[in-house]
């Protein structure tokens, strides 16, 4: 008996001080974060709140009124669910409303009475207790784990673990109810309730680290590979993801962009138009050769793609379509309406030929595209030299 109680302190402790260290980190991140990332982080702390002050009120009931403690360790492990929804609502930029809020109360009102109501029914009921929990509290994880699965990034890592942390939790919470219909025993079903919680929060913990490491990473990562602007690559990355972009044993294309006129756009119209111009193509960029090509932004109003071998007359539909998208654009400004072009300069790379070679041969196309005229694309010729 001695060594049962001393294992449910440890539990309890250990429960315990995984909440406070959790809660502690996400308040020296709440500064730093933003937007929605920012509420996932208050969403997070109800959590670790509710459900660290669930597990204390279960273990008390030794010494409290059993009433006192079904109700509210009931209410606080429901709203502790619902806190993971709306952790994965925030994250990804889903807005509690207050509906919902009002769905959440309400659900946690009904359900804890219904426990209540049961506790001193005229028949044993903790098995049947134990399995309305189990439901009330997998339907509202079940949801968030399709929520969660249906909105997560697979490119980020730690989505994919927090996600595997919620299926793992969801699984675990039907132990107890397990133990208690095949054991008999409520002394093994409220033994294994401290294993599970300490378990969940635990997975939780290092899902909530991976969480937030990686999306760290990740911010970093862009703001060192994208450009912020166009959301385009940067020449830098460009440049080093180019060697090994594509068959290098197939010719391939580059395509240097450049606006026209485009000093005279910032000059009369500001700057501030001369970005949304500059936002816009790189939309542009991206939605016509994004799926078969490396694109940046390679400075200033000059954009760089760098196809894979794709039939020529492909590139040259694209190629067109691409410029009569910007060319029927039309700019909203202060003065009125605005139109810009742009003019291309292609060159082929073939096998082993340096990079920066390719790109002077695609400038000097670029400034036979300038020199007749603007809004029309050259193809890099030897003759073209001379």
């Amino acid at each position: 008996m001695m060594d049962s109680q001393l294992l449910q302190t440890s539990l309890i402790v250990n429960n315990l001080l995984s909440c406070i260290m959790a809660l502690i980190f996400l308040l020296c991140l709440l500064p730093k974060m933003q937007g929605s990332k920012r509420q996932a982080s208050l969403w997070l702390m109800a959590f670790f709140f509710f459900f660290s002050w669930g597990f204390v009120i279960s273990a008390s009931r030794d010494w409290a009124a059993i009433e006192w403690v079904v109700l509210s360790n009931n209410a606080l492990l429901q709203m502790a669910c619902y806190c993971l929804l709306f952790v994965s609502m925030a994250w990804f930029d889903v807005k509690v409303t207050q509906g919902v809020l009002f769905i959440a109360l309400f659900h946690t009102c009904v359900y804890s009475a219904i426990q209540y109501s049961l506790l001193h029914s005229a028949i044993d009921t903790l098995a049947l207790r134990s399995q309305i929990a189990m439901v009330s509290y997998q339907v509202i994880l079940v949801f968030n784990l399709v929520f969660w699965f249906s909105h997560r990034n697979r490119q980020k890592a730690g989505e994919q673990i927090y996600l595997v942390c919620l299926i793992i939790s969801m699984l675990a919470i039907a132990v107890p109810m397990l133990i208690l219909l095949i054991s008999k025993q409520e002394a093994y079903f409220q033994v294994s309730i401290f294993w599970v919680q300490n378990i969940i929060t635990l997975l939780l913990f290092a899902g909530m680290l991976a969480l937030f490491f990686y999306d760290e990473i990740d911010w970093h990562y862009q703001r060192a590979t994208k450009d912020e602007l166009t959301g385009l690559y940067n020449r830098r990355y460009f440049t080093e993801q180019a060697l090994n972009f594509g068959n290098p044993l197939l010719q391939r294309k580059v395509l240097v962009i450049d606006v026209d006129h485009f000093k005279k756009v910032n000059d009369t119209y500001g700057h501030d138009v001369g970005d949304v111009v500059l936002e816009y193509i790189g939309l542009l960029v991206k939605q016509c050769f994004d799926d078969f090509s490396l694109c940046a932004r390679y400075g200033g109003e000059e954009f760089v793609v760098l196809c894979q071998p794709t039939p020529k007359h492909h590139i040259e539909t694209i190629i067109e379509d691409f410029m009569a998208q910007i060319q029927a654009t039309k700019f909203e400004h202060d003065q009125g309406r605005l139109t810009v072009t742009v003019s291309i300069g292609a060159a082929t790379w073939s096998t082993g030929q340096p990079l920066d070679q390719v790109f002077k041969q695609a400038d000097k196309a670029l400034y036979s595209s300038k020199k007749r005229g603007r809004n029309t694309v050259t193809e890099y010729r030897s003759a073209l030299l001379s």
